[in-house]
């Protein structure tokens, strides 16, 4: 019971490490992966707080600051350069669509025609994504995701049917095949609209928040981004980078961001969860210290027959090594079931998690475990092995 309750820390210890290391490179490769999906060649311009660098889209919106300087024009300029393939500007919203007595929250996606071509994984499934004549004619038309289509038309066929989003009337010329999750939004309860039609019948503006550029294969995405930037500051007469009104940010920097966060996140977690592993040890180095003066007969007749310290030695730290072993293989199972349940969660839910344990956090768990038992094995191992044998078999 006492060496059952002494690796209960071990195991505490191991399940911790193992289940945050594998679950941050799950989460590590799951936001890469999800901004990869992207593809490559894509770089954002987004609006920005003129002399405050930190201040982007979203941390301006958070302190109450709009700006307006960034407009559909913008983009449109941006594909006379040589190495721009297409552009998409857009603005995001939210909004209460209702079809008779049927009503859901939708995040609408005010885009130009080309937005498609700048996220390729809006795929139509059904009917066919809006033209620049009905962006130009800011047209009443919508492409719904999976979701919000089966909310409101179930399984009959949605196409011409018509939804309203605040006092407007929509169209329903497509529908787009199931994204998923996507950063904590339901991309499958999206509504894609005309940028123009959005400006003057939802939003009342005539600026957008941000936009992307797909850049044409061969080109260097630091080197268009730079390009792009100078180009915006000629556009917005701007001669004082610190001055611009707009960001410019590629893919590459994207990813990047997030792999540092990601990495410091693990990192932080391991240490906190390390903490566990090292309290398991001391209760290990506990155990065998009690373990040694409660045997010390059993030392000193082996001693007796001839055990040298070596061998005294050895018996309480291959002990030491096996509570701890025992102890880490308990906690990768419990780990390994709690990641697999966490996946299969995850992916019921949208998410397009990857199913599976790296075998190389199993290894490592197992290993630091048996580590632990030789390293806080080795006082009690070596204060039973230095004991004389007068002294382990005298009786009080």
């Amino acid at each position: 019971m006492r060496s059952a309750l002494s690796i209960l820390g071990i195991v505490i210890g191991i399940f911790a490490v193992s289940l945050t290391v594998s679950l941050g490179g799950g989460v590590q490769e799951f936001v890469i992966s999800s901004l990869s999906s992207y593809g490559t060649g894509i770089v954002s311009v987004q609006t920005r707080v003129p002399g405050l660098s930190s201040f982007g889209t979203s941390s301006a919106r958070v302190q109450g600051i709009e700006v307006t300087t960034l407009k559909p024009s913008d983009f449109k300029a941006l594909e006379a350069l040589p190495f721009v393939e297409s552009t998409s500007s857009y603005n995001m919203a939210q909004g209460i669509a209702v079809v008779g007595n049927k009503e859901k929250q939708l995040l609408m996606i005010a885009a130009t025609e080309n937005y498609q071509a700048v996220d390729p994984q809006v795929v139509i499934d059904k009917g066919r994504f809006f033209n620049a004549n009905e962006n130009n004619g800011a047209e009443n038309v919508i492409v719904l995701g999976s979701e919000a289509k089966q909310t409101f038309f179930g399984d009959s066929d949605p196409l011409g049917q018509m939804i309203r989003i605040r006092s407007a009337s929509f169209r329903v010329i497509g529908t787009v095949v199931p994204r998923g999750q996507s950063f904590g939004f339901n991309l499958d309860t999206v509504g894609y609209i005309p940028l123009k039609t959005a400006q003057h019948e939802i939003l009342g503006i005539d600026y957008v928040q941000e936009g992307v550029v797909k850049l044409a294969p061969g080109y260097s995405e630091a080197e268009a981004a730079a390009a792009i930037a100078d180009f915006m500051r000629r556009r917005h007469h701007i001669i004082d980078p610190a001055k611009d009104d707009f960001s410019v940010t590629t893919m590459d920097q994207v990813i990047g961001i997030a792999t540092t966060v990601t990495d410091v996140m693990r990192f932080l977690l391991v240490t906190l969860a390390a903490i566990s592993l090292l309290v398991g040890g001391i209760g290990i180095m506990n155990i065998m210290l009690v373990s040694v003066t409660e045997r010390l007969h059993e030392i000193g007749i082996r001693k007796s027959y001839g055990a040298t310290l070596d061998d005294v030695f050895n018996q309480f730290v291959v002990e030491s090594i096996t509570l701890t072993s025992l102890g880490g293989i308990i906690g990768t199972i419990l780990a390994v079931l709690s990641i697999l349940l966490v996946g299969v969660v995850l992916r019921a839910n949208g998410y397009a998690w990857k199913l599976g344990v790296p075998i190389e956090s199993i290894v490592i768990a197992i290993t630091v475990a048996a580590v632990i038992g030789y390293v806080f094995g080795l006082y009690p191992a070596r204060k039973a092995g230095r004991m004389s044998t007068i002294e382990a078999l005298k009786i009080d």
